[in-house]
């Protein structure tokens, strides 16, 4: 096992505590073609076994084709969580409804850019031991890199309605336009300015 190094400190639009993003004798780290999915289970939900064969069958041909990039909490080479981020972008409509900036509402564009966390596992038997945590400050932390170098105002997640509550605990706000009860998920967001101005 390889040691681990602090990646991205981050802090919590709720919290100006330092944060780390490592633990341990695991670390974050970019998926690579040689790591191991074989000992990851999500469970017999429905949308989790979708969700464990994006990781095991798409996430590395995905991140092959520059479709999107994936980050694994590993020990050694054995995948305990993972962690998918897309570009995505907020359309003109919600702009209003998620910054409070007056002059981002008066901005001229049809869509603002985001980072979408696409897609979050953790390996059933690696439950409650904060390695989602773990991997939301990780892709926080990554997206506020991609804001200061290229431009990148939001983070955006489509969260299972019962983990709302956990993506709330970081600054996730529901995008109250795109409340639908009838929908599995529930669109969220950060607006990074906020963040890293705090």
């Amino acid at each position: 096992m390889r040691k681990s190094v602090n990646l991205f400190p981050f802090r919590t639009p709720q919290s100006n505590a330092l944060n780390l993003v490592t633990q341990n004798s695991y670390d974050i780290r970019k998926l690579q073609p040689s790591d191991n999915f074989d000992e990851f289970f999500l469970g017999d939900d429905g949308r989790l076994n979708a969700l464990e064969r994006f990781f095991k069958k798409d996430s590395k041909k995905d991140q092959e084709q520059l479709i999107s990039q994936s980050y694994v909490f590993a020990d050694g080479g054995y995948v305990r969580g993972c962690v998918t981020l897309v570009c995505a972008e907020i359309l003109g409509p919600y702009i209003t409804q998620v910054s409070q900036d007056k002059e981002v509402r008066r901005l001229p564009y049809r869509s603002l850019p985001a980072v979408r966390i696409a897609r979050l596992g953790v390996g059933e038997k690696y439950r409650n031991k904060k390695i989602g945590t773990r991997l939301v400050a990780f892709s926080i932390a990554c997206s506020q890199r991609i804001a200061n170098t290229i431009g990148c105002r939001f983070i955006v997640v489509d969260a299972n309605r019962p983990v709302v509550g956990f993506y709330r605990k970081f600054g996730f706000e529901v995008i109250d336009a795109l409340k639908d009860t009838q929908r599995d998920t529930v669109c969220m967001y950060i607006d990074l300015k906020g963040v890293i101005e705090s």
